[in-house]
């Protein structure tokens, strides 16, 4: 609490709060590729929209300070899109209209890693939430672990070891996958802080939403569980107990249209980052920070280093 004084009366003032919530989704149950339709292309099932739809409404988003973002494949955008905006069937028509196959310039989806295309004003792909699908040993071990109903597993504890045995810097492995979401959690960060100043500049601008802006990011399989599990062991100085709860626990991950919630919350000159996940029956909070992301980056920065040198023939 900031205390004045003025008058010789002292004046309690409470310090500004603003919040950024992002709610990061595995997308609802997907439709059947139809002949010659790429993985991309296809679209959520009825089934699945109306449970991202209902999702939605339970979570009673707010639209107007919303953005709804997804991987390269539209099933991805189209559930966060659902899930903030349950009854807004031209934003979703903007989705299924899309041409992904065009190439526009700096927003084409053939760019590195990371770019985005920007499909409508709330409506943003971002490759940093899906996965890549190149015929590798790692990809199809990794297929073959989730018809078993052990992807998780194997992700974490054997994808980026096989990846550096086979040489091979294009699987999604677990240190891709975490780092990509770590980016995109560490960009949302820096958006919390300016919109914190905006609110603090004018408080009574986003009054009526509680100063809070929300950001849901529809992903895949792996996504957000890579990330939480990865978080995990840094919290813990590198110890896999808790981590391996979590694996247990969701067994093969995260359900369609479940997953986590990441709150950032600016008061006065302090931020907090909390990452917010169900664990069976038990929900759980913990705390992690922009060290704890860097983290996250630098173990894939690290592999993808290993194998550039080991494919050079350089020694480490």
């Amino acid at each position: 609490m900031v205390e004045h004084y003025f008058d010789n009366r002292l004046l309690e003032v409470e310090p500004t709060t603003s919040k950024l919530i992002i709610k990061i989704i595995r997308h609802g149950k997907k439709g059947k590729a139809t002949d010659g339709m790429r993985d991309r292309e296809v679209l959520l099932t009825e089934a699945g929209l109306e449970d991202s739809r209902n999702k939605g409404r339970a979570t009673g988003a707010k639209k107007e300070v919303s953005v709804a973002y997804g991987s390269k494949r539209k099933r991805g955008l189209e559930t966060a899109t659902a899930v903030m905006a349950p009854d807004d069937n031209e934003l979703l028509e903007q989705i299924r209209k899309k041409d992904l196959n065009k190439n526009y310039g700096f927003d084409s989806l053939r760019l590195a890693t990371g770019h985005k295309v920007v499909v409508g004003p709330k409506l943003v792909m971002d490759d940093r939430l899906g996965f890549t699908n190149y015929p590798t040993i790692v990809r199809r071990e990794m297929t073959q672990a989730y018809n078993r109903g052990e992807m998780m597993q194997y992700t974490v504890r054997d994808s980026d070891r096989r990846a550096e045995e086979t040489n091979d810097l294009q699987s999604s492995t677990y240190s891709r996958l975490a780092a990509g979401m770590a980016e995109f959690v560490k960009e949302k960060i820096r958006q919390a802080h300016s919109f914190y100043k905006i609110v603090k500049k004018n408080p009574k601008k986003y009054s009526e939403f509680g100063n809070q802006m929300e950001r849901y990011a529809g992903t895949h399989q792996g996504n957000a569980e890579s990330f939480v599990a990865k978080a995990l062991e840094k919290i813990e100085g590198g110890d896999v107990e808790k981590r391996d709860e979590f694996l247990k626990k969701t067994k093969g991950g995260f359900k369609e249209t479940e997953g986590c919630d990441i709150e950032i919350i600016n008061e006065g000159e302090n931020q907090r980052v909390i990452l917010k996940y169900n664990l069976g029956d038990k929900s759980v909070e913990v705390e992690i920070d922009e060290d704890i992301l860097d983290m996250i980056i630098t173990d894939r920065d690290a592999l993808d280093k290993r194998i550039k040198e080991k494919s050079n023939n350089i020694k480490i």
